[in-house]
């Protein structure tokens, strides 16, 4: 039994990249000077296996571009942990995903981001044939895949096509989620949806779940402004605690390249580093983890009755200047 509440953990190997993607919130490319080593992710890997977290994915960057990658969910499986790898998908061939498989890995994501000419626009040429075989290869060597489609005005009409992408490449889920305009994306910061766009987004995708076997999924907390059922089962019991919804420095932390860790990979407000305190120290006793927990929020977010099953998008409050503002893409 896990105590400490905490479930995911998300470690980024490396920042160095093989894409230059328009929307990436780490500003991935060349690799950072002071990375963590094998050792240190291995000790950090010790610390999440005592403390009973079910599941670590590890992330990049591309993390397959560190020589040690596939070591290090090896090291991760053998403490009782399910690893995932999120990946472009580019670098996974034949004897990559038969060893993939061989170390236990739990699950492969890769990210589909519109049509190969959509999906091209926003993360380079020959990208998306080179992310297609890689998924290919996920599935033939009987791994579950998983699809990721980040969502902005780029490619607002490709929803559907995803889906299908998805289907044709016999994933077992897609997940939605939005663009939050960090890191890199910061940039093309015009490109966030508006609030309206992703509430008919929301139904849009959701409407596609009786057309396909591919479970669709988010995570994004306003989710559940669109699923009455869910608002009901869960009225008495979120008048009294938080019971879904944002799970930044609820559920999950994000284990930076250079240890830096944060609450949620859109939220990149430090709350410590591994190389200074136990992982177990930063998620007991940061002072804006329990701001999180609290959910003490301003603006809408904190006037809203459903403040403790959904809590709106910390990361998106952040973009917006205050990680305890309000949610701006909220349509509430």
């Amino acid at each position: 039994m896990n105590a400490s509440g905490l479930y995911a953990v998300e470690i980024r190997l490396t920042k160095a990249c093989n894409l230059r993607c328009a929307h990436c919130s780490v500003a991935g490319g060349e690799a950072a000077r002071d990375e963590l080593g094998t050792s240190e992710i291995k000790h950090v890997l010790d610390q999440l296996a005592e403390l009973r977290v079910p599941y670590v994915t590890f992330t990049g960057g591309e993390p397959l571009l560190r020589r040690d990658a596939i070591k290090l969910i090896a090291y991760a499986s053998s403490r009782g942990l399910r690893p995932n790898l999120d990946t472009n998908g580019m670098l996974i061939n034949p004897a990559k995903a038969k060893r993939l498989k061989e170390v236990g890995i739990d699950l492969v994501q890769v990210s589909i981001d519109g049509t190969e000419e959509t999906h091209e626009k926003i993360r380079g040429q020959g990208s998306y044939a080179a992310a297609i075989r890689g998924a290919r290869e996920v599935v033939r060597a009987g791994i579950p895949l998983h699809i990721n489609f980040t969502l902005s005005k780029l490619n607002l009409s490709d929803l559907e096509a995803v889906v299908e992408t998805a289907s044709s490449l016999g994933a077992r889920s897609l997940s939605l989620e939005r663009f939050i305009a960090i890191g890199r994306g910061g940039a093309i910061a015009e490109q966030a949806l508006s609030s309206e766009e992703f509430r008919e987004a929301l139904h849009r995708f959701f409407s596609l779940a009786e057309h396909t076997q591919v479970k669709l999924l988010t995570t994004d907390p306003l989710r559940v402004l669109i699923d009455r059922k869910l608002i009901e089962r869960y009225r008495e019991e979120m008048s009294r605690r938080v019971c879904g919804g944002c799970t930044a420095g609820i559920a999950a932390l994000t284990i930076s390249y250079d240890g830096e860790v944060y609450p949620c990979p859109k939220l990149p407000l430090s709350v410590g580093n591994v190389r200074e305190q136990s992982i177990a120290e930063i998620w007991q006793g940061n002072e804006t983890l329990a701001a999180l927990r609290a959910r003490e929020f301003k603006g809408r977010c904190g006037e809203c009755e459903l403040v403790n099953l959904c809590g709106g998008c910390r990361g998106e409050a952040f973009a917006r200047g205050d990680f305890l503002g309000e949610d701006t893409m909220c349509w509430k």
